[in-house]
Formats: structure tokens, sequence, C-alpha cells
């Protein structure tokens, strides 16, 4: 994936590692990279984004993982299929050669 896309503009490559080193400035990479610039709304996302920081003081291991998650991914994910987008998205990626 990395290689396919690497040359276009609206490309943005982050690792696992990046995150860890430097949450804010990724989280600010993402925020320029869809075009949020108002402040008032970046300060509300990078609240929300906080609770899966794991590096933040005081993050517990593991704890942003329910035991019931696979239930709600389940249905999160029968729902998103069920959009006319979805199908969209799986042409996109089948035309690229992506796997499905």
């Amino acid at each position: 994936l990395l290689n396919r896309t690497a040359t276009y503009a609206c490309t943005l490559t982050l690792r696992f590692e990046d995150f860890a080193l430097d949450w804010a400035g990724c989280l600010s990479k993402l925020w320029d990279l869809m075009g949020i610039t108002d402040s008032k709304t970046i300060y509300a996302l990078n609240r929300r984004a906080d609770k899966h920081n794991m590096n933040r003081r005081g993050a517990k291991k593991n704890r942003h993982v329910s035991h019931t998650s696979t239930d709600k991914r389940s249905l999160m994910r029968s729902l998103l299929r069920s959009l006319p987008e979805f199908q969209q998205i799986e042409e996109a990626r089948r035309k690229l050669g992506y796997p499905l």
C-alpha cells in the first residue's frame, strides 16, 4: 500500500512508532491533511482522540480494549457493508489491486 500511494500528495504515512514518539504531532498532521483549521474543532478532536493515546500519563495497558468489543465490531461491520458507499470503496480497491 505504501509503495502504491507514497507519491500522491494526499498520502500521509504514519507508523505506530510515530504516534508513540509524537502523539500531538501525528494528530496535527491528520487534521492538516483533512483541512481542519478551526482551533476549537481541533481542541475537541484532540480531547476525544486522547483516550486512544496509550503513551499518555496515567494510561493503563489495554484499558481501551473492551471484552465485548467483538460484538460491537461485528454490528458496525455489517452496518458499514450495507451502505452503497462501501460497494464504491470495494470497487475502487479492486481496481487498484488491493485485497478485499
